[in-house]
């Protein structure tokens, strides 16, 4: 139904006549069909808002965690009176929120990739506030690791959340990319190009080659491009206090392998437990990360300060 449509059978819902039965007093027949009418226009209502959120097709350029924040925000929208002004009014301050939702959808795919495998993290030391070190996670920019991708039982191919989680990752470096979608997806490859990937060839899509591994249902994903992996690293970094607001745009690569390296000593003697707490491990990982700096004399410092020269 479109929107002037929907407006105006709203405008006029209260004109509706009330008609009662002879012999029926009014009172009792008023107040339960008022309260019908009232859930009746109450529901009319949120799905006229709700056919304007799906007309922006926002489902496009989202992950679906984020699509599920912003339902569960959505229903003081769906109280408002659905008029022209608040429609342009709600989709003005929607577009206004879309950096917003964009970098929620990185973060969590920084968190999905980070609380997988210690190996698709580094542990770096954030620049001091207070004169007190933070950890920083920062993601490895040759290669991660996934699970979750098995082929369970008579199945020849990924079921349809399997492709799901390939696209939105896709998805994420397309808001990196600035694109709407890449030209080769993930789960196009594993579409129409699952025996190869089946016996083990490294294919290639927009944004990542992948290998898989269907015995235990894991895939391998190497960045084409790591400078994409280290926007990842910086705005994630800057979102959760790790790294100053006016950091440049570029990691250092020497520091980078220098945490690299410490980090690799550090992930020996705590685990993997770190990157689930890392407010309960702080103080042990700091002080394991300054004596392996110590050991090989390199700083796990990823983002030092002289990238603040660059942002100046």
């Amino acid at each position: 139904m479109p929107v002037e449509i929907l407006i105006h059978a709203l405008h006029h819902f209260d004109e509706i006549k009330i008609v009662v039965e002879d012999g029926m007093p009014f009172e009792e027949r008023l107040d339960p069909l008022h309260k019908r009418l009232s859930a009746s226009y109450s529901e009319l209502k949120r799905a006229a808002w709700i056919s304007v959120l799906n007309t922006s097709d926002f489902r496009k350029y989202l992950t679906s965690k984020v699509i599920k924040q912003i339902l569960s925000d959505f229903e003081p929208v769906c109280s408002l009176a659905f008029t022209e002004a608040n429609i342009y009014g709600f989709m003005q301050g929607f577009a206004m929120n879309q950096g917003d939702f964009q970098q929620q959808a990185i973060l969590n795919f920084f968190d999905q990739v980070v609380h997988r495998y210690s190996d698709n993290c580094v542990l770096y030391k954030s620049w001091k506030s207070n004169e007190k070190h933070q950890i920083g996670m920062a993601l490895q920019r040759r290669r991660f690791i996934l699970g979750g991708f098995s082929l369970d039982g008579w199945r020849s191919t990924l079921d349809y959340f399997q492709k799901l989680r390939l696209q939105e990752i896709d998805r994420v470096m397309a808001i990196l990319d600035g694109k709407n979608t890449p030209q080769v997806g993930l789960s196009d490859l594993f579409e129409h190009q699952m025996d190869a990937l089946r016996n083990g060839q490294r294919l290639s899509g927009t944004y990542f080659e992948v290998r898989f591994y269907p015995g235990i249902g894991t895939i391998h994903f190497f960045p084409r491009d790591q400078k994409m992996i280290d926007r990842i690293n910086i705005i994630v970094g800057k979102a959760r206090q790790w790294i100053p607001e006016n950091y440049g745009d570029e990691v250092d690569q020497a520091a980078y392998k220098s945490a690299e390296k410490v980090n690799a000593k550090v992930m020996k003697k705590i685990g993997w437990q770190v990157l689930h707490d890392p407010e309960k491990y702080e103080e042990e990982v700091i002080e394991l990360m300054e004596k392996a700096e110590l050991e090989i004399g390199q700083s796990a410092e990823m983002f030092p300060l002289i990238g603040l020269k660059k942002a100046s």
